[in-house]
């Protein structure tokens, strides 16, 4: 992204930096909006002039609007795009559990995302929490990065096991996955364990973005998922590639 700023023209000016375990966690402010890295991986967005991204955190939205006020828990703060993106839609009339296990990214959040933004902040360990839920969440949102790539701890059949028995009978458990990683051997395994628990959708982000988005379900079906976000989410011409996007999901 930096290259892309550059050919464009945009100058980013660094607000907040943190340092986590060797790592920098920078947030950046441009003419466009503002940016979370880590060092140079981008963890989250926020625009000035949309609420939308065009990125894959648009695509994880929907989650919030399937059925009336989901009992959500997302794993993997990064600096708080969706739930951002979610005060700006209805406010803080939402129910919304965050597990992140790094206090620097933790601190970063009320710079990032606002301070107007409301969660439940759990600090600890993702894959920890979900072994203590019983049925408790209607969605899971798995966002959990550290740099480009998924911790192995939620790539094991443990963790789809545990996510499962955490969701309700009509639960969803949707991941942020990287595109490029889904015609690997490791990723082959990883869907075997997650369709022996989930029926599997991949829901494609728009052409130019590195992320894909899995939709995990454990009764419910593709028409039950579209219906309620037409239902419960205003669609617009601003954010019509989202429902566009639901609407081709692919089953895996």
């Amino acid at each position: 992204m930096k290259l892309f700023d550059k050919i464009f023209g945009w100058k980013e000016n660094i607000i907040a930096s943190e340092i986590s375990d060797s790592h920098r966690l920078t947030i950046s402010k441009s003419d466009y909006g503002k940016t979370l890295r880590y060092d140079d991986v981008v963890y989250s967005r926020i625009m000035n002039d949309s609420i939308y991204t065009k990125e894959y955190w648009d695509f994880l939205l929907p989650l919030a609007f399937f059925k009336e006020r989901p009992n959500m828990l997302m794993i993997g703060l990064g600096g708080g795009t969706i739930p951002y993106q979610l005060y700006k839609l209805i406010g803080n009339n939402f129910n919304l559990d965050v597990v992140e296990n790094n206090d620097a990214m933790i601190r970063l959040f009320s710079k990032f995302a606002g301070p107007e933004v409301k969660i439940n902040l759990i600090k600890g360990d993702g894959a920890e929490y979900v072994k203590r839920c019983r049925y408790k969440y209607d969605v899971v949102i798995l966002d959990a990065y550290k740099g480009g790539f998924v911790p192995d701890a939620f790539l094991t059949y443990g963790f789809t096991e545990n996510a499962n028995n955490c969701l309700k009978e009509q639960g969803i458990l949707g991941i942020n996955f990287i595109s490029s990683m889904t015609g690997t051997d490791m990723f082959r395994s990883y869907l075997a364990g997650l369709k022996d628990r989930f029926d599997v959708y991949r829901v494609d982000t728009l052409p130019y973005s590195i992320n894909c988005v899995l939709l995990c379900l454990k009764s419910l079906g593709r028409t039950e998922i579209i219906d309620g976000i037409k239902k419960n989410m205003t669609i617009t011409h601003e954010n019509a590639y989202i429902l566009d996007g639901y609407t081709k999901m692919a089953a895996l």
